[in-house]
């Protein structure tokens, strides 16, 4: 199976939108494109160390970032062929971004519960600066879905309302296949 259109799975961070985004797109023949690092591709000149989107986002500030990240989700919508897009949870705070995803693109849901996210954050080797410092990444997390929430969900072709434990990518990805293929225009066996 290949998408017709991009497949773009959101969700807030830690929602491990990535992880399933290359299985996905591994499944159905398709592309991966991790939003995140074309922020970071695009925000550092040719040849310079690339940060990670969490440090770019700390750095530079929400606005600034966010205008990168709009520019790298216009790229990635916009290439020829087939897609998988994992798009950072920030992306919907942009009524521009939102229209891009609707009219553009087939947007996947990845609605994890809060606990789960926020014990991801706290996972060793796991980096993502707070939005404030010192912040509880449980407070944090409750805040951003209270923002978010109303966009994921009329933008989500998709939506896996996942419980704990979450299942595996491979679970994922392959619930995700078949929502897709019930839906209009995707080819496939």
């Amino acid at each position: 199976m290949t998408p017709l259109r991009p497949v773009v799975l959101v969700g807030l961070r830690a929602a491990g939108k990535g992880t399933v985004g290359r299985v996905l797109a591994r499944r159905v023949g398709a592309r991966f494109v991790d939003l995140d690092r074309e922020v970071a591709r695009l925000a550092a000149p040719r040849g310079a160390f690339r940060a990670r989107a969490g440090h770019l986002l700390a750095t530079l500030g929400e606005g600034p970032f966010r205008d990168i990240e709009e520019r790298a989700l216009v790229e990635a919508l916009g290439r020829d062929g087939s897609w998988v897009v994992a798009a950072g949870g920030g992306v919907v705070e942009r009524a521009a971004n939102r229209w891009q995803l609707a009219e553009r693109a087939r947007v996947v849901w990845l609605d994890v519960p809060l606990d789960v996210l926020a014990a991801r954050l706290l996972e060793p080797g796991e980096w993502r600066p707070p939005l404030v410092p010192g912040a509880d990444p449980r407070r944090e997390l409750e805040v951003l879905d209270l923002r978010r929430r109303k966009h994921f969900a009329a933008l989500a072709e998709v939506q896996l309302g996942l419980e704990a434990p979450v299942p595996a990518p491979d679970e994922l990805a392959l619930r995700i296949e078949r929502a897709l293929r019930e839906g209009e225009g995707v080819p496939g066996p």
